[in-house]
């Protein structure tokens, strides 16, 4: 063999080594390309479906938008009272601004059974011996300062002289789960 036989044999084993290597190129770029598409295809199904969630979201806050206005406005009726002493507080600072005449107060924590929102509560057992608008009157303004409260026991009898009566009644303050349970 001489040169230009030897170098024609290099020329097309060059060729052949440089096709093999576009050839690679090539099909990794197609490759490349596949997946970009299918990324591009699944970017737009999921970019679809988060457009779907949105408008579900939208139409679940729209309507559910009176309800949270409602709770909303009993926050303050339900965050009256944060712990036990002061539900305590609360209604003693009630008793003692209506000057009735309290025979006894006791006061204990209690727990709801099978209530996630409101599992505890102050439970009053309060005894009055007073006149009688004034010791209703009473009982009528706790009603509209805690109206969260709740009352579980109520015992109006004739009291011991002329318009007065006696009351024993069982008020239940709740206690809201979030500030009792950092309590623990």
């Amino acid at each position: 063999m001489n040169n230009k036989h030897l170098a024609a044999l290099v020329v097309i084993i060059a060729s052949i080594l440089l096709i093999q290597v576009v050839l690679q190129v090539h099909n990794h770029l197609a490759g490349i390309r596949r997946d970009a598409d299918s990324a591009r295809q699944r970017a737009i199904a999921t970019e679809a479906q988060l457009q779907g969630q949105r408008i579900a979201l939208d139409a679940l806050q729209r309507d559910s938008a009176p309800l949270l206005a409602y709770l909303h406005a009993w926050e303050p009726a339900l965050a009256a009272a944060d712990s036990p002493e002061a539900g305590e507080l609360i209604i003693s600072t009630l008793i003692k601004q209506s000057g009735l005449v309290s025979l006894a107060q006791k006061y204990e924590t209690a727990t709801i059974k099978n209530s996630v929102a409101i599992p505890k509560i102050v439970r009053a057992e309060l005894t009055f011996e007073d006149d009688y608008a004034r010791t209703l009157n009473w009982l009528g303004q706790t009603e509209h300062d805690l109206p969260a409260s709740r009352v579980s026991s109520l015992r109006i009898e004739r009291g011991q002289s002329g318009n007065d009566v006696r009351m024993e009644i069982q008020l239940d303050l709740p206690l809201p789960s979030q500030q009792e349970s950092g309590a623990q």
